[in-house]
């Protein structure tokens, strides 16, 4: 009891949490993953946001330097000093060279001013002994710097404008170097006299500050390409092959993203081309470190969860004892009962409004219980002592006697046995059974003997003109059942439902049958005989199953009848446990009883 108590406290317990809990998961796991895939989206386009912003402030610089290097290009002054002080040897006198760098210092001063331009030189092809420089005009074999140079003459024709990585000696004499992107742009300087070439040495630190501000700039690495798809520019050093294939790059519209899995991990790539130049900007991150904001949300919410799920479970428990005192007030009480005590007794917990509703009810319960049980017991005790009044108006022994005296005398006359002395034998046999006292409880193989005895008497009666068909389970015969439990149904089985015995055909037979299942027995009496229609039936089912005991009558040999032996067996076992008929007219009858198993007299 104690055990179902537990189960049932468990068990509300369980739906209760589930009832809720399901819900907020599944609430929870469908918030995450809306808003999830919103964030990502929402921080994706926002890299791109970034990257292209980025690319307006490199094409701003680009725009600076081509309109100071077109400044230069259509300088008056520079143009007619240049024009003057150079002879046609490329030689420049002292005073014409004074003069000449006065002037272009002023001139390249504003290109200087730049905070991104390292150094700057101007050639032409007209003097090609001296070049301008951010330091002044310098002697071209005396220049540090001649990799530009090379470049330049490397340059096609049709090529005007172009950048590249350099390293750039620095101008003291520790023989440093440092890195520069170097833009060169060809000019159409003096056109009666040549052309030449503006190199713009831009800090690649600058670059490294301008992209600073970039969110997550720590996981990103950042190129910039040319035209080519050279790399012109790395934030942290990195291949750019390490991430994008050629066909990827090739790929690559004015602005957009893809999104591409190398190894474990998938990378957010943002690009964007320049509007007026062929460079093309490049931002490469690992998805995951664009969305701290997704992992803080997933965590806040896997914590809020986590108290939900704690506090519905403490609210389901708190709920589930509370609706579990009822319960636990009828199992105590049944307990109190089951243990012979006064439920009167029992004292249900102070200021429980449950307990005392619940105390009340089941007391009731039990009482009503005791009373229609002490009232079927009399009405039983009231059956038996009807039964044996009968049975102890015939004297017993006197009645043995006088049959025995019949018997020996029928053997005497005849000379041999014979059907007269077989049949006193048999009614000797049955009176026996019957009369003999039994308060408790008889094993199947006695009743299912005296049933064999009594069959053969009908047998011989009725000159054998109907078959009988025992299928019995042996394992059946050692339980225990009441007294004449099966006679009952067969002889109404004889004298209603073969009763034309010779309008049949084929033979007519009565099978008995008994089986054993785990906790109960299976008894079936069926014949083939003339059956019952649907409305005797119904009315058979009700008479059966009428709650008032039978009244004893002639109709059968034992004196009980079907009505008898149902209430015989609900009383003695349980309503769980009975019989019942089924007929089809002109097919026959089958009658079914069920009983527990026992093993032991009561």
């Amino acid at each position: 009891m104690k055990r179902i108590a537990s189960g049932t406290l468990l068990k509300n317990f369980a739906w209760l949490v589930a009832f809720i809990m399901v819900p907020v998961l599944l609430l929870s796991y469908g918030y995450v993953a809306y808003w999830g895939n919103y964030i990502q989206q929402q921080e994706i386009e926002k890299d791109t946001k970034f990257l292209s912003q980025t690319g307006i402030t490199l094409d701003t610089i680009l725009n600076d330097i081509t309109q100071a290097i077109s400044l230069l290009e259509f300088d008056q002054n520079l143009s007619d000093a240049i024009e003057e002080m150079v002879d046609t040897e490329g030689n420049i006198s002292p005073s014409k060279f004074i003069y000449l760098n006065s002037v272009w210092d002023n001139t390249f001063r504003t290109l200087i001013a730049k905070p991104y331009v390292r150094s700057a030189y101007f050639y032409h092809e007209q003097n090609k002994r001296f070049i301008f420089t951010t330091d002044g005009i310098r002697n071209l074999a005396d220049f540090p710097d001649m990799s530009w140079l090379a470049s330049y003459n490397q340059a096609s024709e049709d090529k005007n404008y172009w950048a590249e990585v350099r390293s750039i000696p620095t101008n003291d004499s520790s023989g440093a170097q440092f890195e520069a992107l170097s833009l060169f742009r060809k000019v159409p300087i003096f056109s009666t006299k040549g052309k030449g070439v503006f190199i713009i040495n831009l800090e690649t630190k600058y670059f490294d500050s301008l992209l600073a501000n970039l969110p997550n700039i720590g996981e990103k690495n950042v190129f910039i390409l040319d035209g080519a798809s050279q790399v012109l520019y790395s934030n942290n050093g990195s291949r750019l092959a390490n991430y994008l294939t050629d066909n990827d790059i090739k790929s690559f519209t004015n602005t957009g993203h893809l999104v591409k899995r190398l190894d474990t991990l998938d990378y957010l790539v943002s690009y964007t081309k320049s509007k007026h130049y062929d460079w093309t900007y490049i931002s490469i991150i690992p998805v995951q470190s664009l969305l701290t904001q997704l992992q803080w949300m997933k965590k806040l919410t896997a914590a809020f969860v986590a108290g939900t799920c704690v506090l519905i479970t403490v609210l389901a428990f708190v709920y589930s004892k509370r609706n579990f005192r009822p319960v636990q007030t009828m199992v105590e009480l049944i307990k109190h009962h089951e243990a012979g005590k006064d439920i009167l007794h029992y004292k249900p917990g102070k200021n429980d409004e449950y307990a005392f509703v619940t105390y009340h009810i089941v007391r009731n319960f039990i009482e009503k219980n005791e009373m229609r049980q002490t009232l079927a017991e009399q009405k039983l005790l009231q059956k038996e002592t009807e039964l044996y009044a009968l049975q102890s108006q015939i004297n017993p022994h006197f009645l043995y006697n006088v049959l025995e005296t019949i018997n020996w005398e029928a053997i005497d006359r005849l000379g041999r046995k014979n059907t007269i002395s077989e049949l006193l034998l048999q009614l000797s046999g049955n009176l026996r059974y019957i009369t003999r006292d039994h308060n408790g409880l008889v094993t199947f193989e006695e009743d299912v003997q005296h049933l064999k005895m009594y069959l053969h008497m009908q047998q011989l009666i009725h000159q054998q003109r109907f078959a009988i068909v025992y299928d019995i389970d042996e394992s059946a015969l050692i339980c225990h059942t009441i007294k004449l439990l099966i006679q009952p149904i067969v002889e109404n089985s004889i004298m209603h439902g073969l009763a034309d015995l010779a309008a049949h055909d084929p033979k007519p037979t009565v099978k008995i049958t008994l089986r054993r299942a785990d906790s109960h027995l299976l008894v079936k009496v069926a014949d083939n005989g003339c059956g019952i229609g649907h409305s005797q039936l119904a009315a058979l089912r009700e008479r059966i199953q009428a709650a008032h005991p039978p009244q004893l009558d002639g109709r059968t040999a034992s004196g009980l009848g079907l009505q008898n032996v149902n209430q015989r067996i609900k009383l003695k076992f349980g309503g769980e446990f009975g019989l019942t008929v089924n007929s089809r007219p002109n097919k026959g009858t089958v009658v079914a009883l069920t009983v527990p198993v026992i093993h032991s007299k009561l």
